[in-house]
C-alpha cells in the first residue's frame, strides 16, 4: 500500500500519527508514533489517516498466510473457540486491537531477546520492533547463517546489523530504497 504514495503524502501521513489517540491501558515499550505506524501499515487507513484493522480474513497470494486485523496471522477467536483464521472469517474491531497488542508484545519480546547487547535510541528500537513484528525465525534461518548465529547468541553489533538487516524484504512486493 505504501509503495503507491508520494513523499508528500507519506510526510502528511506521518504527521497525522501524532494526533491519533491510542487504546487505553497500552503498556508497550514501543513509542506511540511507531505503534500507530505499524498499525496503519498492517491494517488500513480511514479518511483522517487513522489506522483501522482489516476485519475480514484474506490472503494476498497463494504463498501467504491468511491475515486479519493488523497483519495478524495466528489464531483468532471465533465464538468461544481459538483457531487458525480462514479466508472470509470476520472479527470485531475490538478483537483486532487485542490481537495487535499480543503481536506487538511478541515483537517487543523478540527485540529484548535477540538484541540484548545493542544500546538503542527509541527510534532504533521502534525500527527493530517493526522488523521483528514481521520476521519469523524461520525466515531468518533461510537467509543467512552468520546473521542467525549472532542473533541467537545475542552478539549482534551495529556493524553486523547494518550489513544484514537490509537483506530482509518481501520478495513479492516493490522494493523501496531505504526500507
Amino acid at each position: 500500500a505504501g509503495a503507491n504514495r508520494t513523499t508528500t503524502q507519506r510526510v502528511k501521513m506521518m504527521n497525522s500519527y501524532f494526533k491519533i489517540p491510542l487504546p487505553k491501558g497500552r503498556g508497550a515499550k514501543v513509542s506511540d508514533a511507531a505503534y500507530k505506524v505499524i498499525a496503519g501499515m498492517e491494517g488500513k487507513w480511514d479518511k483522517q489517516m487513522r489506522p483501522l484493522p482489516i476485519l475480514k480474513a484474506y490472503k494476498k497470494s497463494k504463498e501467504d498466510p491468511v491475515t486479519v486485523g493488523f497483519g495478524h496471522t495466528g489464531k483468532i477467536k471465533v465464538g468461544d473457540v481459538w483457531r487458525e483464521p480462514r479466508v472470509g472469517d470476520v472479527i470485531t474491531e475490538e478483537h483486532a486491537w487485542e490481537l495487535f497488542e499480543i503481536d506487538i508484545q511478541m515483537g517487543e519480546d523478540r527485540v529484548d531477546k535477540y538484541f540484548p547487547n545493542i544500546s538503542m535510541t527509541q527510534g532504533m528500537r521502534d525500527a527493530i520492533l517493526s522488523f521483528c513484528f514481521n520476521v519469523t525465525l524461520k525466515s531468518l534461518n533461510k537467509n543467512n547463517n552468520t546473521w542467525q548465529r549472532h542473533l541467537l547468541q545475542g552478539t549482534l553489533t551495529y556493524d553486523i546489523l547494518a550489513e544484514y538487516l537490509p537483506q530482509y524484504r518481501n520478495a513479492r512486493t516493490v522494493f523501496e530504497e531505504g526500507l
